[in-house]
């Protein structure tokens, strides 16, 4: 067999990547050629930065007349090389060899530019529950970031168990950007296998229950992109999802369960239109995911405690607050500020 440059020799070139089968980076490598008969176990994975280091490389390679992949010899993998650029004023896109065309699609749509709608369409929704409309639909959000796209993105999921989605409690959902639509009639089994989280990941997640408030969700979306930078920088291949999870919880929920007795977990006593939200981490090691978990706890630290500063009447104490709540009882018995005017904050406990 052809001499087969050593490790070491490959790594005397300036600032390359070298992966090792005992690396697990190596068999993140391997196991990302979409044909099992691709993964050939070189020897070592060589990832060049930079097109003068894929020359130098190809030379060195060249000089020392390597043996074919399978004869255990090197793997040039050109993954690193995945920078997407857009001209805007040319209309032109210049993007590295290594770039998958689902990042160049990904780069060049900017899902995550339609934040502020997805968070404005769940909480239209939720207060249009909340109002005794549209109980047969359902809809909730999810920002994360996916491995396949490099990026956040944003999905909504939607239901109508009529199967009629003309509804206008879905125009706020029909109005935003739409990379793809894969809505269409179907069933709960096949829905369920559709929506299976993936495996061999190391998962962490903190739930909190907030108010239908969009300056509390966008504080949410806020965190949660700053952690998906955090993440971006510490685990160097990108191998990480995110979820952050925005459910409507209406207070038609609360009277329904209220009206059966209650449960177990105290929803009915939920008096106003509300949001399960939901942050996700999930990791392809152990040691990521010991990194990750204070930094998942943190951000919904953060959420809690702007959502807690929020609540501007919470924030008049207590002996005010009971004061404000007599008086509303005595002169607004049947809770018209309360129930009828949309928007502001109400009187608790009432």
């Amino acid at each position: 067999m052809a001499d087969i440059p050593s490790p070491s020799v490959l790594k005397s070139l300036a600032d390359l990547e070298i992966l090792l089968p005992a690396d697990h980076r190596y068999g993140t490598r391997e196991r990302s050629y979409h044909a099992a008969n691709a993964r050939l176990a070189p020897s070592c994975i060589a990832r060049p930065r930079s097109a003068p280091q894929v020359a130098s490389l190809l030379q060195e390679l060249a000089s020392s007349k390597t043996a074919d992949i399978a004869g255990g010899g090197v793997t040039v993998g050109l993954g690193l090389l995945d920078t997407v650029a857009y001209d805007a004023a040319g209309g032109t896109v210049r993007f590295g060899a290594g770039a998958r065309w689902r990042d160049v699609y990904g780069e060049l749509a900017n899902p995550d530019s339609a934040t502020d709608q997805i968070v404005r369409a769940v909480r239209n929704f939720t207060q249009l529950q909340g109002q005794g409309q549209a109980q047969d639909s359902y809809l909730m959000a999810v920002l994360g970031y996916f491995p396949d796209f490099g990026t956040n993105v944003g999905s909504t999921a939607v239901f109508q168990a009529a199967n009629d989605p003309s509804g206008p409690e879905f125009d706020d959902w029909r109005a935003l950007p739409k990379i793809v639509d894969m809505t269409k009639e179907t069933s709960m089994a096949a829905l369920a296998e559709e929506i299976t989280l993936p495996a061999n990941y190391h998962d962490a997640w903190f739930t909190l229950c907030i108010k239908n408030d969009e300056r509390i969700m966008k504080k949410a979306t806020d965190l949660h992109e700053t952690l998906v930078a955090e993440l971006k920088a510490y685990v160097a291949d990108g191998n990480f999802i995110t979820n952050c999870i925005f459910q409507p919880v209406p207070c038609t929920v609360s009277q329904r369960t209220a009206a059966a007795g209650g449960n177990i977990m105290g929803t009915e006593r939920i008096a106003e239109d509300a949001v399960l939200f939901q942050l996700v981490v999930m990791t392809e090691t152990a040691e990521q995911a010991r990194w990750a978990h204070p930094r998942l706890q943190r951000c919904v630290d953060a959420i809690r405690d702007f959502a807690a500063k929020e609540d501007v009447i919470g924030s008049y104490g207590a002996e005010n607050v009971e004061e404000m709540r007599r008086v509303a009882i005595k002169y607004d018995p049947d809770q018209v500020f309360q129930k009828l005017c949309p928007g502001g904050w109400k009187i608790p406990g009432l």
